[in-house]
């Protein structure tokens, strides 16, 4: 739970301070260099040192930064998600209050990690006012604070006035209008809510039926069922659910009387357009759709009620679209309807997901920097040995595809560091690596072996008067003076050169000869180079030796 709390902490610094106080927070409060991971482990001690950082840093109270954490959550558009789920939970304020008495159960059903605050509701309604008392229990200090802050969001996005106070370990929350002012838009996936007008229908709790005696049947359905559709042995509307008159559009008087298949399209078992052909598929698991939103397949099923049926509907795995196609919320479902618990544990699932999706990027990323950096020689910015040593093998594997290697030893590199110093070598040598560098192609590869040692393999070249040429360039471009603090500092180089196809995969015995024929270039003057003889040949000493100048 610590890593979700620490990650919103640095969201709300990032996005509502900037980059730049998250960083100086960060260094004194010692979080990683990456900031925390929702979904690795974290104890609470980095959230105490969070905490203290933040407010030295932004001169905020402990209290008064876990009111804006909560006021964050629901309000910027980073926290989008947060805020359509909570919108979720209720048509009107007071529902979405009633609630948050599930808030921990659902927590821990969509992500275990996810230790939300227990809260209890009390309600005490006065002349003129409704008055909740939540009492809440969670691990987090400043948790009462949080909620306070979220409470504060949520009144206003419903447009509702409110007049909420913390206290320990409860809060107090007198409502004293709920359409006060305007309430933001409520969208599920995105997706505006249908527009109230002509064709719409508010929200109404009672069961819509016929008068007169055939009405008692159908009283105190629609609490507990708001997705239902009955009709008589004419297969004509006698009862609508408030939900399924929502669904379709049109003030529920005018959905009486209608016929059955008007509205809604039985697709299996079955097709279905009569009362007969309805009863034939009673008690059976439907799939079907209402005529208006033909795209949104819904489930049901059929049962005998007196002389009539009555047709229970289920957005089933649908239930996304249907909510966000419907603008519906919590009150819109039977109260054993298990399609908030799955709204809980898909948008859990969508939100783990893409922390997961990052959390592995980062990984990569990171192991891919790491394995970069063992690889690389830090100061030139070449490959090291062990790159030469993974690579070598590689190549010579590719018989197809043949290459040469120069071993290189800078001359008088020595004369350099006793004269000037090693941070004058240093820059000498990073200065050969730009050497190396702009002098070989992109498919081509160079690396320091250590000391001033360097090796260069060059791809699909074994011409002997190509690679000759290629040394003797590469020799003159080492001889350029170079400016070093106290002086000018000027070296040279000896190469040995090994071609591929004459070691047969054998990488150890391409490295020695091109060690070997080096030694050779040096013994003949230095500032030249040799080509390695070829093992075939059973000749041990350089076929070639050349001087550069």
């Amino acid at each position: 739970m610590q890593g979700f709390v620490n990650r919103a902490f640095q969201q709300y610094v990032q996005d509502m301070h900037g980059a730049a106080a998250w960083e100086e927070i960060r260094v004194i409060a010692g979080a990683p260099l990456d900031g925390f991971e929702p979904m690795l482990p974290s104890d609470a001690q980095s959230t105490r040192y969070l905490l203290d950082a933040m407010t030295g840093h932004l001169g905020h109270s402990e209290d008064a930064l876990w009111e804006e954490l909560g006021l964050y959550l629901v309000t910027h558009p980073r926290m989008e998600g947060l805020r359509r789920l909570l919108r979720f939970g209720g048509r009107d304020f007071v529902e979405f209050i009633w609630s948050l008495a599930d808030l921990h159960d659902r927590g821990q059903l969509a992500l275990g990690l996810l230790d939300l605050p227990k809260i209890n509701i009390r309600s005490m309604d006065g002349p003129n006012q409704m008055r909740f008392d939540l009492d809440i229990t969670w691990m987090m200090e400043g948790g009462v604070f949080l909620i306070y802050g979220a409470l504060q969001a949520m009144a206003d996005d419903y447009g509702a006035l409110a007049v909420i106070r913390p206290n320990p370990g409860c809060i107090t929350i007198e409502l004293h209008d709920l359409g006060f002012g305007p309430a933001r838009s409520f969208a599920l996936i995105g997706q505006p809510p249908p527009v109230r007008g002509a064709g719409m229908m508010a929200r109404d709790p009672s069961p819509l039926a016929p008068h007169g005696p055939d009405a008692l049947p159908w009283a105190g359905l629609a609490p507990l069922l708001p997705m239902h559709l009955a009709c008589d042995d004419q297969a004509r509307i006698v009862s609508v659910g408030p939900t399924v008159s929502k669904m379709l559009e049109v003030p529920p008087d005018q959905l009486i009387g209608q016929p059955l298949f008007d509205l809604v399209q039985i697709k299996s078992p079955q097709l279905a357009n009569s009362f007969e052909e309805l009863c034939a598929i009673t008690g059976q698991r439907l799939q079907l759709c209402l005529r208006s939103a033909p795209e949104i397949m819904l489930r049901g099923v059929m049962s005998a009620w007196g002389q009539g049926a009555v047709l229970s509907l289920s957005l089933g795995l649908n239930f996304t679209q249907g909510i966000a196609r419907w603008a519906l919320h919590m009150s819109d479902f039977p109260h054993t309807d298990q399609t908030v618990e799955l709204l809980y544990l898909q948008e859990a699932n969508t939100a783990v997901a893409a922390e997961s999706r990052a959390l592995t990027e980062r990984l990569f990323t990171a192991r891919a920097l790491a394995e970069r950096e063992a690889l690389t020689d830090p100061l030139t910015g070449l490959a090291n040995r062990r790159a030469l040593e993974r690579a070598l093998p590689r190549l010579l594997s590719r018989i197809e595809r043949p290459f040469a290697l120069l071993h290189i030893d800078l001359d008088y590199f020595k004369a350099v560091n006793d004269q000037y110093g090693h941070a004058a070598g240093d820059l000498v040598l990073t200065q050969v690596g730009r050497i190396l560098r702009s002098d070989i192609r992109a498919g081509d590869f160079a690396a320091r072996l250590g000391g001033d040692e360097f090796v260069v393999m060059i791809a699909n070249a074994i011409d002997p008067t190509i690679l000759a040429d290629l040394a003797a360039r590469l020799i003159a471009h080492l001889e350029a003076p170079i400016t070093v603090e106290g002086g000018v500092a000027r070296i040279s180089a000896s190469v040995g050169i090994a071609i591929s196809t004459d070691f047969a995969q054998d990488a150890r015995a391409m490295l020695q000869a091109a060690d070997e024929a080096l030694y050779n270039a040096k013994a003949a003057g230095r500032a030249g180079f040799a080509f390695a003889a070829s093992p075939q040949l059973g000749v041990a000493s350089p076929v070639a030796i050349a001087s550069s100048g």
